[in-house]
């Protein structure tokens, strides 16, 4: 059986699976549109709600101040160094200390 190419739902082209997003579905939803449609369709809408997005977005860090440590972390040590933040609690591991990692869903310290 033949890999068959899934079929844009706004453009109406076929595209390869990779134009898609990713999906559960196997071969993805006939319903979704591809990955490019998809952008200029979010680009549109934050052009016309942009101080609405920019108030979500703030009040999501403002609820969320550990994740945002986090990812910035994450950011800065995959900039800096090219590493993951799991690299680099290995690392500090390996060398005697401790690591300190930052809750996903709560805001409590963890000790590794």
């Amino acid at each position: 059986m033949g890999d068959v190419l899934p079929t844009c739902t706004k453009c109406g082209e076929t595209r390869p699976r990779s134009a898609f997003p990713n999906s559960k579905h196997d071969p993805p939803r006939p319903c979704q549109p591809c990955k490019p449609c998809r952008n200029e369709t979010r680009r549109k809408w934050y052009a016309r709600n942009a101080q609405s997005a920019l108030a979500i977005n703030q009040g999501w860090r403002e609820r969320n101040p550990h994740l945002m440590r986090l990812g910035q972390r994450r950011a800065e040590l995959r900039r800096r160094y090219g590493l993951t933040l799991e690299d680099y609690a290995s690392i500090l591991e390996r060398q005697g200390a401790f690591v300190r990692f930052v809750g996903a869903h709560n805001d409590q310290n963890t000790w590794r």
